[in-house]
């Protein structure tokens, strides 16, 4: 709201440059600002713990799209302490906790919309009289009911998305006893007992073959599910998994003789975070692919340092 007339004494406002926030209205009687005004509310999408989320149907609002909850901040309250309230009134469940993810301008109403992404445990839910109707959906489901791209509703959809892939996935590998089998002999795959010989001789023939998957797979995943959920699932899977990978890296090393070759350490434990992320978003993309594979050789205990043959043929060469 654009002030024209003073809300204390009703004087007419005049414009003035105030500091870095360029004209303002301004009551010369008054002698203060009156910034514009704009209501703030949360949206709150609703998790539970097979990862479904509160979908409701508030036809006052939609009665083609289903909408989360949401409503208005309220003097002297909190946003997370808005959010509490908002999803006890409109579904009648208690949130375990909520993580604020952003804030986003509603243009059509202008107002503050605050971004939360929330857990509560699976319960029927009892709605209030705003409320048509409310259901527990899947989250791959909801995206699809929501209002489309753009909207807030679709933009946390989005992120719970982008952070529960990357969750998954590291829980996923966490269990991984990395390179417990390097330096051992196996039929499986091509030995490699050098690291500088890995790098040296093997990591040129590698890239001709990683390179054009790595490629095509991130036009895939741009077109999909956009550079963003890729940059956060590479940032989310590489600070998590790092120091695992650093340590056992080391005790790797220790258990070959291999210090004299620390100088590729840094390397080495990039190019398996690498690899990593990328089987990831494969994942995300629920295809499996090169770098599927590759996580199974980690599995394994190896470190895929090169491939003899032609993918899906031949084979890997690990260290």
């Amino acid at each position: 709201m654009k002030f024209k007339f003073c809300p204390e004494c009703g004087e007419r406002l005049i414009t003035k440059p105030i500091g870095d926030e360029g004209d303002v209205p301004f009551c010369e009687r008054c002698g203060r600002p009156w910034f514009d005004m704009f209501s703030s509310a949360v949206i709150v999408l609703v998790v539970n713990e097979y990862g479904e989320v509160a979908l409701l149907q508030q036809d006052y609002m939609s009665t083609e799209h289903r909408v989360l909850v949401s409503g208005y901040v309220k003097p002297g309250e909190s946003a997370e302490e808005t959010a509490r309230r908002e999803v006890a009134e409109e579904i009648g469940i208690e949130l375990t906790d909520s993580r604020l993810v952003g804030t986003y301008w509603f243009e059509k109403k202008g107002m503050m919309m605050i971004g939360f992404i929330a857990h509560a445990d699976n319960a029927e839910l009892t709605l209030s009289g705003e409320v048509d109707s409310a259901e527990w959906v899947a989250a791959e489901d909801a995206i699809k009911l929501v209002h489309p791209k753009g909207s807030v509703s679709y933009a946390l959809l989005d992120e719970y998305f982008k952070r529960s892939v990357s969750e998954r996935f590291i829980e996923e590998v966490r269990s991984i006893k990395w390179f417990k089998n390097s330096s051992v002999p196996t039929e499986k795959y091509l030995l490699v007992r050098s690291v500088y010989d890995a790098f040296d001789n093997w990591n040129a023939d590698y890239l001709k073959v990683w390179e054009p998957h790595a490629c095509l797979l991130e036009k895939m995943a741009e077109k999909m599910i956009g550079d963003d959920a890729v940059d956060s699932i590479f940032e989310t899977v590489s600070m998590a998994l790092d120091g695992d990978i650093w340590r056992e890296w080391q005790a790797f090393r220790a258990r070959a003789g291999l210090e004299e070759e620390s100088s590729l350490d840094e390397e080495s434990v990039d190019m398996v975070k690498r690899d990593l992320c990328w089987a990831a978003v494969e994942k995300a993309l629920n295809i499996t692919g090169f770098f599927t594979e590759l996580l199974d050789i980690y599995r394994d205990g190896y470190f895929p340092c090169g491939w003899e043959g032609e993918f899906p043929d031949g084979r890997a060469a690990v260290l």
